[in-house]
C-alpha cells in the first residue's frame, strides 16, 4: 500500500496547508510520515529523496519508490487521495 511522506520546515509558509492535507489523508486511514527538515533525521530522509524545497509531499510505493510528488506546494487532499488510490499513474508538480 502506498504511503505519504511529508517534508516540512519551520518558517515555511505553505507547510501548515500541507500538514492539514496530510491529516485528512491520515484520517482516511492511510499511513503518513512527517519529516522536519530542521532535524538530522528529517534532513537525512529528505536527502535520500532529493528534497530541495518545502513543503514536499511524496506518495511512495512498497519499495519506497516515489509514484507521485508535489515540491514547493501543498496539494488538496483529493489530489493526494487519487495518487494513493492509483499509484501506477505517476504524477507530480513542482513550484520553484
Amino acid at each position: 500500500m502506498a504511503l505519504l511522506k511529508v517534508f516540512v520546515k519551520e518558517g515555511c509558509t505553505q507547510c501548515p496547508s500541507a500538514k492539514a492535507a496530510a491529516e485528512v489523508i491520515r484520517s482516511d486511514g492511510h499511513e503518513v510520515q512527517e519529516f522536519d527538515l530542521g532535524t538530522a533525521d528529517g534532513l537525512a530522509e529528505g536527502a535520500y529523496f532529493g528534497v530541495m524545497s518545502t513543503p514536499t509531499m511524496l506518495v511512495v510505493d512498497d519499495e519506497e519508490k516515489p509514484v507521485a510528488w508535489w515540491r514547493g506546494l501543498a496539494p488538496a487532499a483529493d489530489e493526494i487521495r487519487r495518487a494513493i488510490m492509483d499509484p501506477g499513474r505517476q504524477t507530480g508538480r513542482t513550484v520553484n
